[in-house]
């Protein structure tokens, strides 16, 4: 048992650094192909339809306040991303571009 535990924190630790590769990956690559500011762009009048046919990473929230990370591209339609901003999005959407569904409220 404890050999299968520690492989097993073993595997976890090898995700960790696999997905921190992939992100800086990412990073290097939007920063390429888009040299000036970078920004995130949200599109809220996307159907149903639509939606159901991307493959995008999904991001489902309960609910969101103004503190939440998400709350001022999606109020604002348009936000220009740091770098340390752009790294933040990659890491918690998995990619350049996300789903993100909030379930109450207007958004």
């Amino acid at each position: 048992m404890v050999d299968m535990a520690n492989r097993l924190e073993d595997l976890k630790a090898i995700q960790n650094h696999i997905r921190t590769q992939a992100v800086d990956y990412l990073l290097v690559l939007t920063n390429s192909l888009f040299i000036e500011k970078k920004y995130l762009l949200v599109e809220s009048t996307l159907a149903p339809a639509f939606l159901v046919n991307l493959h995008a990473p999904l991001i489902e929230l309960d609910f969101i306040y103004p503190d939440h990370w998400a709350w001022k591209p999606i109020s604002s339609k348009k936000v220009g991303l740091t770098d340390i901003g752009l790294k933040n999005f990659l890491t918690r959407a998995g990619g350049t571009y996300a789903v993100i569904y909030v379930r109450s409220r207007d958004y």
